[in-house]
Protein backbone atom coordinates (compact mmCIF):
# COMPACT_ATOMS: atom_id res chain seq x y z
CA UNK A 1 0.00 0.00 0.00
CA UNK A 2 1.86 3.19 -1.00
CA UNK A 3 0.29 6.58 0.21
CA UNK A 4 0.44 8.92 -2.66
CA UNK A 5 1.18 12.60 -2.20
CA UNK A 6 -1.28 15.71 -2.99
CA UNK A 7 1.43 17.50 -5.77
CA UNK A 8 2.05 13.90 -7.21
CA UNK A 9 -2.38 13.38 -8.20
CA UNK A 10 -2.07 16.46 -9.60
CA UNK A 11 0.31 16.15 -12.10
CA UNK A 12 -0.78 12.95 -12.66
CA UNK A 13 -3.95 14.33 -13.57
CA UNK A 14 -2.45 16.95 -15.59
CA UNK A 15 -0.74 14.60 -18.05
CA UNK A 16 2.60 16.11 -16.47
CA UNK A 17 5.21 13.18 -16.81
CA UNK A 18 7.88 12.92 -13.90
CA UNK A 19 9.20 9.89 -12.15
CA UNK A 20 6.87 10.37 -9.72
CA UNK A 21 3.80 10.19 -11.67
CA UNK A 22 5.23 6.86 -13.73
CA UNK A 23 5.57 5.58 -10.64
CA UNK A 24 2.24 5.97 -9.91
CA UNK A 25 0.78 4.81 -12.96
CA UNK A 26 2.86 1.59 -12.39
CA UNK A 27 1.27 1.32 -8.92
CA UNK A 28 -1.93 1.92 -10.24
CA UNK A 29 -1.79 -1.09 -12.18
CA UNK A 30 0.09 -3.70 -10.13
CA UNK A 31 -0.42 -2.55 -6.43
CA UNK A 32 -3.13 -1.08 -4.00
CA UNK A 33 -2.27 2.68 -3.86
CA UNK A 34 -3.63 5.05 -0.97
CA UNK A 35 -5.55 8.64 -0.40
CA UNK A 36 -5.89 10.68 3.03
CA UNK A 37 -9.22 12.38 3.15
CA UNK A 38 -7.40 15.54 3.46
CA UNK A 39 -5.40 14.45 -0.15
CA UNK A 40 -8.57 13.62 -1.56
CA UNK A 41 -9.62 16.83 -0.81
CA UNK A 42 -7.08 19.10 -1.78
CA UNK A 43 -7.09 17.28 -5.40
CA UNK A 44 -10.92 17.17 -6.02
CA UNK A 45 -11.10 20.90 -4.44
CA UNK A 46 -8.48 21.53 -7.77
CA UNK A 47 -11.38 20.42 -10.67
CA UNK A 48 -12.83 23.00 -12.75
CA UNK A 49 -14.85 21.36 -14.35
CA UNK A 50 -17.67 19.33 -13.53
CA UNK A 51 -17.65 16.21 -15.61
CA UNK A 52 -13.84 16.37 -14.53
CA UNK A 53 -14.02 16.33 -10.67
CA UNK A 54 -16.72 13.42 -11.09
CA UNK A 55 -14.40 11.20 -13.10
CA UNK A 56 -11.70 11.70 -10.76
CA UNK A 57 -14.40 11.47 -7.37
CA UNK A 58 -15.09 7.79 -9.22
CA UNK A 59 -11.96 6.85 -9.69
CA UNK A 60 -10.43 8.02 -6.80
CA UNK A 61 -13.33 6.74 -4.41
CA UNK A 62 -11.92 2.83 -5.48
CA UNK A 63 -8.94 3.62 -3.54
CA UNK A 64 -7.76 2.82 -0.21
CA UNK A 65 -9.05 5.64 1.84
CA UNK A 66 -7.19 6.61 5.17
CA UNK A 67 -8.27 9.06 7.40
CA UNK A 68 -5.13 11.14 8.36
CA UNK A 69 -4.73 12.52 11.79
CA UNK A 70 -6.24 15.20 13.01
CA UNK A 71 -4.28 18.45 13.06
CA UNK A 72 -4.61 19.40 16.77
CA UNK A 73 -2.26 17.13 17.57
CA UNK A 74 0.02 17.60 14.37
CA UNK A 75 0.57 21.26 15.74
CA UNK A 76 1.16 20.17 19.44
CA UNK A 77 3.77 17.79 18.39
CA UNK A 78 5.26 20.55 15.80
CA UNK A 79 5.73 22.57 19.00
CA UNK A 80 7.31 20.43 20.92
CA UNK A 81 9.69 19.10 17.85
CA UNK A 82 10.48 22.95 17.48
CA UNK A 83 11.46 23.70 21.12
CA UNK A 84 13.71 20.44 21.39
CA UNK A 85 15.55 21.59 17.98
CA UNK A 86 15.99 25.27 17.93
CA UNK A 87 18.94 25.15 20.41
CA UNK A 88 20.66 23.34 18.44
CA UNK A 89 20.04 24.95 14.99
CA UNK A 90 20.90 28.29 16.86
CA UNK A 91 24.25 26.80 18.21
CA UNK A 92 25.01 26.05 14.84
CA UNK A 93 24.26 28.71 13.36
CA UNK A 94 21.19 27.61 11.25
CA UNK A 95 17.50 28.47 10.93
CA UNK A 96 14.64 27.03 8.69
CA UNK A 97 12.89 29.90 6.52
Amino acid sequence: MILVDTSVWIDYFKGIETQETNFLDLVLSHEDAAIGDLILLEILQGFRNDKDYELAKQSLAALYRSRLPSIHPTLEASGSIRSDITPHLEANNCCLK
